[in-house]
């Protein structure tokens, strides 16, 4: 076997044994000491050439590696112009923890875990390569600043009005679930209510003859999500009454509903899809919004109706075939 090692000439094993040992091969073990050396400097030139190849490699990654000087510079710049209401958005989604760890204090769980940007008039973008965030597609950036293949940029929209979040109104809805005779019974809260900083243990939610409901940071396509999430059970029927919505709030306005499945490992065993099914001011259920265990967190406008009343109601129901490890996670807000 022959080696060439950075333009010298490496000798081959047989080569080797015959200018170390010229006079014949005695027997027994004479002839392991000159065969050990031989092998030895064959595996230290195969050593030197990975070695070799390894630096060439990171040499020529280097370049495009992320730096911490270029991170901390673009993180500045945020953090000395940042303003309350503004949004910190990054793409792609793999140096979201990196940023965190420099502006964490300004990026809050009802920021990490918001179901899109549209809340937010000025948004603050870092983008590594090229990539663009889902909060700043169709906007155009007033001021951006690169830092190497780091870059960041600032844009102004017209916000939405969110004239009603129903996440943030859970503990006022009315929880329900079916018997197996068909029979709605009310499902009671239990525990503590939800705070911005909850103390260690179980937290409060409303509990049903099979599952619960309960407002919390979801996991949904591997990203936090803010919203509840309804534990089914299986052959039951869990429904949700938002009532006594203003009619201020309600008109002009459209309900946004966004549906995914909570927890990777349940969606690993979840078997079918689940359904949500919305009935606006006591009329019809709507026809099925499906939630697919694969699907992220999506979104569905639902117009609401026009005629004026002192109050609204809006009904969610949620099903699934096999409920088993389906844990349905939704937000809904009132927008206009």
């Amino acid at each position: 076997m022959w080696l060439r090692v950075l333009g010298c000439r490496a000798v081959s094993v047989t080569e080797t044994e015959s200018q170390l040992s010229p006079s014949p091969k005695p027997s027994g073990s004479a002839v392991a000491f000159p065969s050990r050396i031989a092998k030895t400097l064959t595996v230290a030139g195969l050593l030197l050439v990975l070695g070799t190849a390894g630096l060439e490699t990171v040499t020529a990654l280097w370049p495009n590696a992320l730096k911490e000087e270029a991170l901390r510079s673009a993180c500045s710049v945020v953090r000395q112009q940042f303003q309350p209401g503004d949004l910190i958005s990054v793409a792609p989604s793999w140096i979201s923890p990196l940023v965190q760890r420099e502006l964490g204090a300004l990026m809050p769980v009802e920021m990490l875990g918001r179901a899109d940007g549209k809340r937010y008039a000025r948004i603050w973008e870092l983008t590594w390569a090229g990539a663009r965030a889902d909060d700043t597609q169709g906007l155009v950036a007033e001021q951006r600043e690169e830092f190497g293949r780091l870059a960041l940029s600032r844009y102004l929209q017209k916000p939405v009005t969110v004239t009603m979040d129903l996440t943030e109104q859970l503990l006022s809805a009315q929880v329900l679930q079916t018997t197996d005779t068909g029979a709605e019974l009310p499902c009671l809260w239990s525990g503590p209510q939800p705070q911005p900083l909850p103390q260690k243990g179980a937290a409060g939610a409303f509990v049903c003859p099979q599952g619960r409901v309960e407002r919390r940071v979801m996991e949904i396509d591997y990203q936090p999500r803010r919203g509840f999430v309804t534990t089914l059970g299986q052959g039951r029927r869990t429904a949700l009454e938002f009532t006594g919505i203003s009619d201020a709030a309600w008109q002009g306005s459209r309900l946004y509903l966004w549906a995914g499945l909570h927890d990777y490992h349940a969606r690993k065993t979840a078997i079918g899809p689940a359904q949500v099914r919305v009935a606006l001011d006591r009329g019809p259920l709507s026809p099925p919004i499906t939630i697919l265990p694969q699907q992220g967190f999506v979104g569905t406008p639902l117009p609401l109706p026009t005629g004026a009343a002192s109050e609204h109601v809006i009904r969610l129901e949620l099903t699934a075939d096999q409920a088993r490890d389906h844990f349905i996670g939704l937000h809904a807000e009132l927008r206009r």
